[in-house]
């Protein structure tokens, strides 16, 4: 949550009337239920609410966690 915070600010004052949203998807393994040493969390896809208009954050994510982009906050930069 602290993560998607920090890149919500990369769009904030450019959003109105929409608010800033920073969006991770995240895979969260478990391998072992006896061990919470084993927990492994990978970042699919993450992007921002660049501005009013443009995709919100959740679809820079998708993109890049579909493979259509490499990168979901490069990708959201690139219509600042």
């Amino acid at each position: 949550l602290k993560q998607a915070a920090q890149i919500a600010r990369i769009g904030y004052g450019n959003t109105f009337p929409n608010p800033a949203v920073g969006c991770l998807l995240v895979r969260h393994t478990h391998t072992n239920p006896d061990e919470n040493d084993d927990d492994k969390d990978t970042v699919l896809g993450s992007g921002f609410h660049p501005k009013a208009g443009m995709p919100h954050a959740e679809i820079f994510a998708l993109l890049q966690a579909c493979g259509y982009v490499h990168d979901g906050i490069a990708a959201a930069r690139s219509v600042m």
